[in-house]
């Protein structure tokens, strides 16, 4: 959000006078009226989406890039097949076995013929934490 965020003012502020060449760091704060969720009360329909929960992180992981499309491109034939979706969440996408273009007089194409094109991905930053849930909010005689 903060790096969003900084090259939106940086282009609402351009151009600039020489001594202010630099745009100031921003810091965002999320912060919601909406009543905290139930950890042990999470669907798989708000994966993706944000929500409130209350709970202490007891881990997070380094910043890793996820496609959300992606394109592919068969050895044999360069058939390109472009804007491919990947469901959200922590799942990859399933390649095609077999290229679906049919040529005549050209030999068919092997199987797995396909590769990811990364120039023509789309990919956004995803971080996994770990919640563990509040002490108070523990059902008794149940581990958190």
């Amino acid at each position: 959000f903060e790096e969003a965020a900084k090259e939106v003012a940086d282009e609402l502020t351009a151009p600039r006078p020489q001594h202010e060449e630099q745009v100031e760091d921003i810091q965002i704060m999320l912060s919601s009226d909406a009543t905290p969720s139930d950890l042990r009360a999470l669907k798989s329909e708000v994966v993706s989406r944000l929500v409130k929960i209350p709970g202490i992180i007891v881990s997070a992981s380094g910043i890793k890039a996820k496609a959300t499309k992606i394109a592919i491109q068969c050895r044999s034939c360069s058939n390109v097949i472009p804007n491919l979706h990947v469901k959200p969440g922590l799942e990859g996408y399933v390649m095609p076995r077999k290229c679906n273009t049919e040529q005549a007089g050209r030999p068919k194409c092997p199987l797995d013929p396909y590769f990811i094109m990364p120039d023509k991905c789309h990919c956004v930053d995803f971080q996994v934490l770990k919640l563990q849930e509040l002490p108070d909010g523990i059902p008794q005689g149940e581990i958190p």
